[in-house]
């Protein structure tokens, strides 16, 4: 059976003047209108901070809506670090965001974290690549075992992602 599921935001009023960004007023009534669309699933996003899913008795909240819906949480697109760069955040506030979504992919059977290395986020010279390899082996050291895919989101071309990770 296909699953299909829908990225967080599209079925509300777009927040301010960011097409893709948590819908705070109405996250909550997004899974009712996913599962009567016939949805399987909502990509969850995170824009900052304060989002629900970091909060441990906010995961109760969205299990139960999970459950009484029957659609469930697909994906976690950490839309956080297209705005503040994981190579640009202090290691204390990236691991205590990663400790937090470890905790949610493994309460609500989240398979996949997108973390964008895109636009504003995206890798400008030598520098900013060497410093997004450092982090994100850093962060997969942090959640292995935790996460079961972690993806980078990237406007690198195929040829620039091999080269960026590539062992010397």
């Amino acid at each position: 059976m296909v699953k299909v599921a829908i990225v967080q935001g599209r079925l509300s009023t777009q927040v301010g003047d960011r097409y893709q960004f948590f819908p705070i007023h109405s996250w909550r009534n997004e899974f009712e209108k996913a599962g009567e669309m016939g949805f399987d699933g909502i990509e969850w996003i995170v824009s900052d901070f304060t989002n629900p899913i970091l909060d441990s008795v906010c995961l109760e909240e969205i299990k139960t809506i999970c459950k009484r819906t029957g659609v469930n949480v697909s994906s976690i697109s950490l839309d956080v670090l297209m705005y503040h760069p994981t190579h640009t955040q202090a290691w204390e506030d990236l691991s205590w965001l990663f400790e937090r979504i470890s905790e949610a992919v493994i309460q609500l059977g989240i398979r996949r974290v997108s973390i964008p290395v895109e636009e504003n986020s995206g890798i400008n010279n030598p520098i900013d690549a060497q410093q997004v390899v450092l982090v994100l082996s850093k962060i997969l050291n942090l959640v292995r075992g935790k996460i079961p895919l972690l993806s980078i989101e990237t406007d690198l071309t195929p040829c620039n992602i091999n080269h960026l990770f590539a062992k010397p």
